[in-house]
């Protein structure tokens, strides 16, 4: 499917993914490793996601042209060590340790889970649920983690008291 964003292409970036998604396995010790990638027109909020069972990374049409080089790059590498760590480790690892040390043997030695990217006029479509959490506060979380709570799949924390966040 072709993109065309803000006037310019989205598929000027293609060859930037795919020999940063290259360098990337071969850094952490994977050359041989299959990732494919796609674009996602959905995403306003984040410029990607991993999926270690399928090997696919998506990236946001929307986002993608408005970050920086270092931003594109770092997402690319973000996201495949995503399924890189999974892979090592048999588990879903998430932004863990396993994650982190994924990300240093890919020479990010601080690495950063969420992105800077301005956002700013982009409509947003997302379904807030409230939460809580042991130390009182009311939390709003998205529909597809609501989901994830309820049925039991993935328990999350609140940043501020580490305790475990419920529906309300």
């Amino acid at each position: 499917m072709k993109f065309n964003i803000g006037g310019g292409n989205i598929h000027q970036y293609d060859a930037m993914i795919s020999r940063t998604i290259k360098e990337t396995l071969a850094k952490v010790g994977m050359p041989d490793l299959k990732i494919t990638w796609e674009w996602n027109s959905k995403f306003t909020r984040r410029m990607g996601d991993a999926h270690s069972a399928t090997r696919i990374v998506r990236f946001s049409t929307h986002l993608w042209p408005r970050a920086s080089e270092a931003e594109r790059w770092e997402t690319v590498v973000h996201e495949v060590c995503h399924i890189t760590a999974d892979i090592r480790h048999g588990k879903d690892c998430m932004h863990g340790i396993e994650w982190v040390q994924e990300m240093q043997r890919a020479g990010i030695k601080d690495p950063q889970r969420c992105h800077e990217v301005d956002r700013s006029g982009i409509a947003q479509k997302r379904a807030l649920v409230a939460a809580k959490c042991p130390c009182g506060k009311i939390k709003k979380i998205g529909a597809g983690r609501a989901g994830r709570l309820r049925n039991g799949t993935r328990i999350y924390h609140c940043k501020d008291c580490n305790g475990k966040v419920e529906l309300l």
